[in-house]
């Protein structure tokens, strides 16, 4: 219930609240079933007073979740998920087409656990490591999207058409 209260925080933009000021509430102090309804009041009194911002705040949970600028502690562990994720999340998007102009079915078991999870992050809270449990199943649409283009690419070459 912390979670969206927290997000109406400027710098907590699509974060969860850290440990510490979770322990700083009031009702955290309280035994874990009355803390989780308190919080959960809080939560649903949030949400009725502050409808119209619920839209935005769901967004930055979906940006922070999907963000292939992760903030890392070091600048070389920033540039290597980087360089890593994006052509990741670029051939996750090209399978994603591909399937779909293709009307291929057999993506939507693989899609479902990565639709689970995104509903996650935004309902709770977004980080990659809520991600993580999807991405195995994110690499392999990502590896279809490849093995797609490369279809698609050798076709055009021997059809005498350069797609690339």
């Amino acid at each position: 219930g912390n979670n969206p209260v927290g997000a109406s925080t400027p710098e907590l933009r699509g974060r969860s609240l850290s440990g510490q000021q979770t322990m700083a509430d009031p009702a955290a102090r309280l035994p874990e079933a009355e803390s989780d309804r308190e919080f959960l009041t809080k939560a649903v009194r949030f949400m009725r007073e502050r409808t119209g911002d619920m839209p935005g705040l769901v967004a930055w949970k979906l940006v922070r979740l999907w963000n292939p600028f992760p903030e890392l502690q070091s600048p070389a562990q920033r540039w290597i998920a980087t360089i890593t994720l994006l052509p990741v999340f670029v051939f996750f998007g090209i399978g994603l087409v591909m399937a779909y102009l293709s009307r291929d079915l057999r993506i939507v078991p693989v899609l479902i656990p990565i639709l689970a999870v995104t509903l996650t992050g935004a309902i709770y809270w977004a980080d990659a490591r809520i991600r993580a449990p999807a991405d195995p199943l994110i690499l392999l649409v990502a590896a279809y999207g490849f093995e797609s283009l490369l279809v698609r690419v050798r076709a055009s070459h021997r059809a005498g058409r350069l797609l690339l």
